[in-house]
């Protein structure tokens, strides 16, 4: 038991000096004066860590977290692509090399871009004026040569016109042209239409009908009758010469008469294989009273159509009478 009393450690430490001693006055808590600045627990809340990056204090528990790390890498690769002033602010890398070097590359396809367009422009431009040049050319070459051929054929025909010998006949009541048509005319005309008898007529004006009739049996290329016909009269103490009224011409006036369409013959001709019957008519002055009928037979001489007969007959114009204009109308023909 002595012994045992004697090894106890409660009992034999109770007068130890060591426990007897304050614990805030020991120097092994605290350290020594001159080496407190390196006691682990001397932190001094006044210390500078402007030094230190931010991403020290940021990426250490990001870096532990794989979701945070994949989003990290797909915002770099974004900057990498479209870095931001903050970015390049951050990474003078890619301020310094990867921005300007792209942003030289972008200018350069621009520039080469805009070199291509302007050669493709410049190439079309080019295009498009030999085009217009050509045409040019073709449009006056063709002009020219109209024009040549037209002197040409226009000298021609003027020495067929001074060289023209043809004869004049005058006829009867019948005779042949082109040798199948058969002709039979009248020895006078017959006023239609005056500004007593139709208003809003032409002042100085009436219309007379010539009758014609034509038999024939056979075709001849170019053949027609009564094709080149014309009348003359004297006006003013001079010459005058008419054709025939196109049919559009003397339907308003004839029309309210009677006359039907095939009673106005063609200007075209007529005859030639085929029997017709019919009115030419005429514009004359008012006091027209005596016309010459003049009915062309023409040949062809090196490509040009000249005259060979020239038929003439004389007829006399008689005045306007309602009663013979009713005769004209019903008058049967072929």
């Amino acid at each position: 038991m002595g012994d045992d009393k004697e090894n106890d450690f409660w009992k034999s430490s109770s007068d130890d000096d060591f426990w007897k001693k304050p614990v805030a006055d020991d120097g092994w808590l605290k350290g020594d004066s001159d080496k407190s600045s390196d006691n682990f627990w001397n932190t001094d809340s006044s210390a500078d860590y402007s030094g230190l990056s931010k991403e020290f204090f940021e990426d250490e528990k990001p870096r532990k977290d794989p979701y945070y790390e994949k989003e990290r890498i797909k915002q770099e690769n974004i900057q990498l692509q479209n870095p931001s002033e903050e970015f390049r602010t951050v990474n003078p890398y890619i301020e310094s090399h990867v921005h300007h070097d792209s942003g030289w590359v972008m200018e350069q396809h621009k520039q080469e871009k805009v070199t291509y367009a302007g050669e493709e422009k410049e190439k079309r431009i080019h295009v498009r004026t030999i085009i217009c040049l050509v045409s040019i050319l073709v449009a006056v070459l063709s002009i020219a040569t109209a024009v040549i051929l037209s002197k040409m054929v226009k000298e021609r025909a003027l020495d067929a016109a001074r060289n023209l010998d043809y004869r004049q006949e005058e006829v009867s009541n019948s005779f042949m042209m082109y040798g199948n048509n058969k002709v039979t005319l009248e020895n006078q005309a017959y006023t239609i239409v005056t500004k007593e008898s139709f208003r809003g007529f032409p002042e100085g004006l009436k219309l007379i009908a010539v009758y014609v009739q034509v038999e024939s049996d056979q075709y001849i290329r170019d053949s027609y009758a009564m094709r080149d016909i014309y009348i003359g009269f004297e006006e003013n103490g001079a010459n005058s010469y008419k054709k025939p009224a196109r049919k559009e011409l003397v339907t308003p006036y004839v029309y309210g008469y009677g006359f039907q369409d095939e009673q106005i013959l063609s200007t075209y001709g007529i005859g030639n294989g085929s029997d017709h019957s019919g009115y030419c008519f005429f514009f004359v002055p008012e006091d027209t009273d005596r016309i010459i009928l003049y009915a062309e037979q023409k040949k062809t001489e090196d490509k040009i159509q000249v005259i060979d007969t020239l038929y003439i007959k004389e007829m006399k114009v008689l005045p306007e009478d309602e009663g013979l204009t009713e005769e004209l109308v019903e008058r049967e023909g072929y």
